[in-house]
């Protein structure tokens, strides 16, 4: 059973934000922050909230869509509200972009070589 509502959570996921958005990829990050996604007290991913240099926030994190990639950057505007912060600051970033962290992400998904766990690791060493 609760490998069957993970399934169907990570479809919805998918099918919901699975897009890149390309208007905001050049935009310069100027904080970020790793949140986790519990369900049933286990991670079940993890994201990161990037605060733009005009005060946009968005959510940049990995899924499994089909066969290969699934990077998503969406607003943090009603996403994130569900998330629980990790660490008591953000991270103050000075040289990166979105699409930095959207390519940190990786675009192949492997559940355990290549999955939202490695991504965050990853997108949290930019600065």
């Amino acid at each position: 059973m609760k490998f069957v509502l993970v399934i169907v959570f990570l479809v919805a996921v998918v099918t919901w934000q699975a897009s890149v958005r390309a208007d905001a990829e050049g935009e310069q990050v100027v904080s970020a922050r790793q949140f986790n996604r519990y369900f049933w007290g286990a991670r079940l991913t993890c994201a990161v909230l990037v605060t733009l240099k005009n005060e946009q926030k968005w959510v940049v994190h990995k899924v499994p869509q089909d066969d290969s990639s699934g990077v998503v950057q969406i607003s943090a505007e009603n996403s994130i509200k569900y998330w629980t912060a990790m660490g008591s600051e953000p991270k103050k970033i000075v040289n990166s972009t979105v699409l930095d962290y959207v390519r940190a992400a990786g675009y192949r998904y492997h559940y355990t070589r290549n999955n939202e766990g490695h991504a965050c690791g990853r997108m949290m060493t930019l600065n």
